[in-house]
């Protein structure tokens, strides 16, 4: 009997072993699976981790690229409205030249036009009383004689007879 319950008590060890064996082996194999599952679980949050980065990059480079962009059009419209200014400015400038230039040319035409008024009248005031003193030279240059000092005169005022009128 005794050597039954030893027997008993051998197997009974032996199965409490194996038993604790075999808990070991399958805690073994869940701390393996485990592991793997984190391994797993790590390798997706990695790829998560780079998608997610490559999405912060590619929203970081739009903004970059949207501020370059805006700063541009901002940069043109400042300019434009710069230009604008100046144009208008220019336009100013060049309406009250033109304005200054048709007054200039409205006072050059009518001094042009008293200018000539002036000249006719003037020629003929002149004219009239050349037109006498040639005659009367030559009445004079038929009535003195030729030898007398005063015919010199009456010559060169005979010689003077091509004046022309002023215009």
């Amino acid at each position: 009997v005794q050597a039954n319950q030893i027997n008993d008590s051998i197997k009974d060890t032996q199965l409490k072993n194996s038993f604790a064996e075999y808990q070991i082996l399958y805690r073994l194999e869940q701390k393996e699976s485990e592991n793997y599952l984190l391994r797993q679980n790590k390798e997706i949050n990695d790829m998560r981790f780079k998608s997610q980065r490559y999405w912060y990059v590619l929203i970081v480079v739009i903004a970059i690229v949207a501020l370059v962009f805006a700063l541009l059009i901002y940069l043109l419209y400042r300019s434009k409205t710069k230009a604008n200014a100046n144009l208008v400015e220019l336009n100013r400038s060049f309406e009250a030249r033109t304005k200054d230039l048709k007054e200039a040319l409205s006072v050059a035409e009518e001094a042009n036009s008293l200018k000539n008024a002036f000249l006719a009248n003037i020629s003929h005031e002149i004219r009239t009383p050349l037109n006498g003193i040639m005659g009367f030279s030559s009445l004079l240059s038929n009535e003195i004689p030729e030898n007398s000092p005063f015919q010199r005169y009456i010559d060169k005022i005979g010689r003077a007879h091509v004046w022309t009128p002023v215009t």
